[in-house]
């Protein structure tokens, strides 16, 4: 996939041919240089194409863990990084668990 500003004119002309970005399962309509609006402030921002956040969450909701992940704890409330607000803030601050 193209993902400079520097991307092959026949590439673009062809998104901008058809009407639709460049960018694979993307059915947004093209604003710039064979990007729709969204792809092209990537592309400006970034230098690419950032990939898609969706497919991530949806992955890492359907393995999430029913408790804490430090090791003895069954908090099943969990903060962030799969862990209970005790333990986050303890690897936040400290960088490991405390005892």
């Amino acid at each position: 996939m193209p993902n400079r500003l520097t991307t092959p004119k026949h590439l673009w002309t062809e998104a901008m041919r058809t009407g639709l970005c460049q960018v694979e399962d993307c059915k947004g309509d093209v604003k710039a240089r064979g990007y729709c609006q969204k792809h092209y402030q990537q592309v400006r921002t970034h230098g690419q194409v950032l990939p898609s956040s969706r497919k991530k969450l949806c992955c890492r909701m359907k393995d999430r863990p029913a408790h804490c992940l430090a090791p003895g704890c069954e908090t099943v409330k969990l903060q962030a990084r799969w862990l209970c607000v005790r333990h986050y803030q303890q690897v936040r601050r400290h960088g490991k668990f405390v005892s």
